[in-house]
């Protein structure tokens, strides 16, 4: 105990009279500190990783439409599958057969039935799950549920099958004469008819002994059909080719009389009747609209732009909504039918579309057509979602004035963002399938296609022509950016000539006149480019029609073709960072090995690396950082650049000037 006593009495005294100083490090103190701290990958990498919107699954070209009670169906002919879509989301997606074709409802009962083309089947849905699903031996090509029927038109033959809607056996088939296959169908459950589509002739069925009553002459018919019970009629969209013109016409369907037409948009597709026979509304895939027409005297109420090729109707009679699939947009537009307003959009798959960056800011924005809106991204987030016009596919910024210009495909407006705010307004319709903005800030301009407008009023001030390969074609480029330091525009079109020898190609413009300067000497169709306004040069990557070939190209300011280099898989996206002389290209494939980020150092074109990425899209560069979109889902990968040591220049294959680094003074 007395030893022990004077050992604590020894250390207190030691430690008090001591020098603060440090106490030599332990093992495994001297462990610690060796451990060096963490360092960025010496080469570019994977950042981060963030979802535009979260969605209960991905739909991709959405055809048919289908409505019960609250819930809303959509039949994507893609992915196979049916999305359901209730309080304005797609809440679940339901897989179904092979090449899916066409939706039918039964809403007193709740059931949806669907038709499958490859498998020849048709499915029973409740309570949104298959409960039945019987082969017919044939694909139905179209489906309509009337007097608790289900009545199926094939595809192969002009037969119209009837069948039992709990059980789908097949109760009498109805042969349509002197016809090969059978479109679309119609009921009229007042007046116990369907009126069956066979191209070019339009059958009237007594639904009540399924005898067919009539044939009507309906030269020019395609596929808008539908039946009026207050009036007995049976409308009917046709092709007038003497004046290029589509009219809906009303036939009596005992005489096969006319009674009277109106004038339809392009390519009318699907039409559905309200409750009321007071509205009837038509879908049109070509001019992305949909005609309001009163059924009672064929006048036209509205015309409500929607997304790319609109194609199925359905209507929410106690909501008052209209829902509209748009086939290439991947999405549904939500009509307010009290307004013939667009009350929504709901997206069924994300679609980013282009990207534009605020380097003062440190804001990226990408647009979304599926959901007709632009997203704002600070940093890994996104920060606001701002709605602008029909399927959004460009972006371009004025930094003097702090605005974002968005190019609407499907409408043809151009959406005005200010920076500040994020207040929006639009113009009328400039183009139709406009497609492409770009600012001229030295001379004021906008480029919206073809068309030139001032930068300011907004006002159209001249075009953009291009000439084709062949003798007299004019052509309209699609997409269009410029260097203004360098007094050059360079817009991407056609090359004028027709079938297999058509290419779209890159046409230099002289900025200063607009006078076309020549085409980008490329081997197959160029799909991307990207401008690098220090060097003055131009790289772009694309695909051969007939060759199914890759490749990477850059050229100088004065056009000459700098360097050739294979691809191994289809590009999705390009974007050029001049902190590091990279250049990025995205490339996605149908296997894991074409999906990857590729990286070229383009002072000597040897490549940098490659990076694993889920189906890469459309690409834009802030700072050091490379945002990718995901073609897929939607998802935004951010790659961070470092600097690297140039790669070796790789062996010559298509190389029509030296590997020289270039001069970083403009020459014009």
């Amino acid at each position: 105990m007395k030893i022990f006593l004077y050992a604590i009495t020894v250390f207190i005294l030691i430690g008090c009279n001591a020098a603060p100083t440090a106490p030599a490090p332990s093992a495994a103190t001297a462990a610690i500190a060796a451990t060096p701290a963490p360092t960025k990958p010496s080469t570019p990498f994977i950042k981060d990783k963030f979802s535009l919107r979260d969605l209960a699954g991905i739909g991709r070209h959405p055809l048919d439409a289908a409505a019960i009670g609250d819930k809303i169906y959509a039949l994507n002919i893609e992915t196979e599958n049916i999305a359901v879509v209730q309080n304005g989301r797609a809440i679940k997606f339901i897989p179904v057969g092979k090449q899916p074709a066409a939706l039918a409802s039964d809403a007193a009962q709740k059931r949806l039935y669907v038709s499958s083309a490859k498998d020849k089947t048709i499915s029973l849905i409740v309570d949104d799950q298959i409960a039945l699903t019987q082969n017919i031996g044939d694909a139905a090509r179209t489906l309509i549920f009337s007097e608790n029927r289900l009545w199926a038109g094939l595809d192969s033959s002009a037969t119209i099958l009837v069948l039992d809607p709990a059980t789908l056996q097949i109760q009498s088939r109805i042969t349509i004469p002197n016809a090969f296959s059978i479109i679309s169908l119609a009921g009229d459950a007042t007046n116990h008819r369907v009126y069956a589509n066979a191209f070019e002739k339009t059958s009237v069925i007594d639904s009540s002994n399924l005898r067919v009553l009539n044939t009507l002459a309906t030269k020019g018919s395609y596929y808008t059909l539908a039946a009026n019970p207050a009036t007995d009629s049976a409308l009917v969209a046709e092709y007038e080719a003497a004046t290029n013109t589509q009219f809906l016409i009303s036939y009596n369907p005992r005489t096969g009389a006319e009674r009277s037409r109106v004038k339809l948009g392009g390519d009318p597709r699907g039409a559905l009747l309200n409750a009321g026979a007071s509205r009837l509304y038509v879908a049109h895939s070509f001019s992305n609209d949909v005609y309001v027409i009163d059924p009672r005297n064929l006048t036209t109420l509205a015309i409500i732009p929607v997304g790319l090729k609109p194609f199925g109707l359905a209507l929410d009679e106690n909501a008052h909504r209209l829902y509209v699939t748009n086939y290439e947009s991947d999405s549904i537009s939500v009509i307010n039918t009290d307004t013939n307003q667009i009350a929504a959009t709901i997206p069924l798959a994300m679609m980013p579309t282009a990207w534009e960056v605020n380097d003062t800011t440190q804001r990226a924005y990408v647009a979304n057509a599926s959901s007709d809106s632009v997203f704002v991204i600070e940093g890994a987030r996104v920060i606001q979602e701002i709605g602008v016009g029909r399927h959004p596919t460009d972006l371009a910024r004025d930094a003097q004035s702090n605005r974002l210009f968005v190019a609407n495909q499907a409408d043809g407006t151009i959406s005005i963002i200010d920076e500040n705010s994020f207040a929006v307004r639009a113009t009328p319709s400039i183009t139709r399938l406009l497609s492409s903005v770009a600012v001229d800030a030295p001379r004021a301009r906008l480029f919206a296609n073809e068309v030139v407008l001032d930068l300011t009023t907004l006002t159209p001030i001249g075009r953009l022509t291009l000439r084709g390969v062949t003798i007299g074609s004019v052509i309209t480029p699609d997409f269009v950016r410029v260097n203004a330091a360098a007094n050059r525009v360079y817009a991407l079109g056609g090359n004028g000539t027709p079938g297999s020898n058509s290419r779209r190609v890159t046409y230099s413009v002289d900025a200063g006149n607009l006078q076309q300067r020549t085409t980008l000497a490329f081997s197959g169709n160029i799909h991307h480019i990207a401008l690098d306004v220090e060097a003055n040069r131009v790289y772009g990557a694309g695909t051969h029609p007939l060759a199914q070939t890759h490749e990477f190209a850059a050229w100088d300011l004065n056009d000459n073709k700098l360097i050739a280099l294979p691809l191994s898989a289809r590009t999705t996206g390009i974007a050029y960072n001049p902190q590091t002389q990279h250049v990025f290209l995205a490339h996605a494939g149908t296997s894991a090995a074409e999906n990857f980020a590729q990286i070229f150092d383009t002072t000597t074109f040897g490549e940098v690396g490659r990076i694993t990425l889920n189906a890469p899209g459309v690409m834009a560069r802030l700072g050091h950082l490379i945002y990718v979109s995901g073609t897929d889902d939607g998802a935004v990968t951010i790659i961070e650049d470092v600097s690297v040591a140039a790669p070796p220049a790789p062996t010559p294959t298509a190389t029509l000037t030296p590997f020289a680094t270039p001069a970083r003074t403009p020459t014009r």
